[in-house]
C-alpha cells in the first residue's frame, strides 16, 4: 500500500495559517441601521501592516450609534488613505475613495474593493494588494448587481451588498522578483507551510503518482488538434436532417487515424465540426470553399495548422471540385 502523499495531508495540523502575528480580522462593519438608512463617520487613526498580508490596514474608529463608547474597525486600506482621512459608511455616504456603500448605489463603471459576496458578510471579495473589481450593470427589479472580478469573471450579487470604493492599497508588489530563497523562506513563513514545494516527478513511486523512474520525464501528451470542418449556415432556415455518416476526429497531430472515429452530431445546432472520410487524405491542407448543401449555403474551412505543401495536395483538391 502506498504512502498518504501530499494532496491528502492538507488538512492537518502542520499546513495551519500561521496567525500567531495577525494584527485583526480585515471586515467591514456589522451592518446596522446607520448603514442601512444613512450613513455614519469614522476616522483613520493608524495604518498598520499585517503580518502575511500584502495589503496595508486601516485602524477606523466609529462612534458607537448604541453607547456612549467608541468601536475600532479594522479595514483592509484603499490607495490613498491617509491617517486622519474620514472614512463614510452607508446607503447615503458619498461616492469618495475610502467609503463603503451598497453596490446597487454605485454607478456602472465604479472600481471597487473588499465586496461583499452575501448580504451582511462584511466582505469577501477582491481584498488582495492591488485588486478591484468593477461594477458593470444593474438589475433595479430584482435588486441585483453584476461586478467584474479581479480574476476576470463575472458575477451577480444583490445590491444591498456592501463595497469600499477604490483598489486595495499594496499594489505593484509582485513586480519585484524574490530573487533569491531566503525571500522566499520568510514570505511563506509568515503565511502557511508550503514551501519549499517538492515535484512530484522528483519524488520516489510511493510518494507520488508521477514518482520514480530512471529519469525525470514531463507527463505530457503529443499536442492534439480537432480534425474536421466548421460549417457555418449563411440563411436562417432550419437545418434539414443530414444525410450520410458524419464523423468528428481527435487525434495527435502526428498520428492520422487508419479510420476516423465516429461521433454522434447534434441535429438542431447552428453549428458543427463534421468531418467526412474522403476528407482524411488532406485533412492538413488549408482548402476554403462555399458548398450548398439541402439548398443552404455553407462556409467552409478547416481549422488545422498548415504543414510543408504534399505533393498531392493540388490533385485532391482538383477531385473535391
Amino acid at each position: 500500500m502506498g504512502r498518504v502523499i501530499r494532496a491528502q495531508r492538507r488538512s492537518h495540523a502542520i499546513f495551519k495559517s500561521h496567525t500567531r502575528l495577525n494584527k485583526a480580522p480585515a471586515r467591514l462593519r456589522p451592518l446596522d441601521y446607520a448603514e442601512r438608512n444613512g450613513y455614519i463617520r469614522g476616522v483613520v487613526k493608524e495604518i498598520v501592516h499585517d503580518s502575511g498580508r500584502g495589503a496595508p490596514l486601516a485602524r477606523v474608529v466609529f462612534r458607537d450609534p448604541y453607547r456612549y463608547k467608541l468601536r475600532t474597525e479594522t479595514f483592509i486600506a484603499t490607495e490613498g488613505l491617509h491617517t486622519g482621512a474620514f472614512v463614510y459608511a452607508g446607503k447615503k455616504a458619498t461616492l469618495s475613495v475610502g467609503n463603503i456603500l451598497p453596490v446597487g448605489q454605485l454607478p456602472e463603471g465604479t472600481i471597487i474593493c473588499n465586496v461583499e459576496e452575501k448580504v451582511g458578510d462584511r466582505g469577501a471579495l477582491a481584498r488582495t494588494s492591488g485588486n478591484y473589481a468593477t461594477v458593470i450593470g444593474h438589475t433595479p427589479d430584482d435588486n441585483k448587481t453584476r461586478v467584474r472580478l479581479p480574476s476576470g469573471a463575472k458575477k451577480t450579487i444583490s445590491g444591498s451588498a456592501r463595497a469600499t470604493v477604490g483598489i486595495v492599497a499594496g499594489g505593484g508588489r509582485i513586480d519585484k522578483p524574490l530573487l533569491k530563497a531566503g525571500r522566499a523562506y520568510h514570505k511563506f513563513k509568515a503565511k502557511r507551510y508550503n514551501w519549499p514545494r517538492t515535484r512530484g516527478v522528483a519524488m520516489n513511486p510511493v510518494d507520488h503518482p508521477h514518482g520514480g523512474g530512471n529519469h525525470q520525464v514531463r507527463h505530457s501528451t503529443r499536442p492534439t488538434v480537432l480534425l474536421g470542418l466548421t460549417l457555418y449556415y449563411s440563411t436562417s432556415e432550419k437545418l434539414p436532417p443530414l444525410q450520410g455518416t458524419l464523423f468528428l476526429v481527435k487525434k495527435s497531430v502526428l498520428l492520422l487515424p487508419a479510420e476516423p472515429v465516429c461521433c454522434a452530431v447534434p441535429s438542431r445546432s447552428r453549428r458543427h465540426n463534421l468531418v467526412s472520410p474522403n476528407l482524411v487524405p488532406f485533412l492538413f491542407t488549408l482548402y476554403f470553399r462555399c458548398i450548398t448543401f439541402h439548398q443552404c449555403q455553407f462556409m467552409v474551412f478547416i481549422r488545422f495548422p498548415i504543414i510543408p505543401v504534399d505533393p498531392l495536395e493540388s490533385t485532391l483538391a482538383h477531385q473535391c471540385e
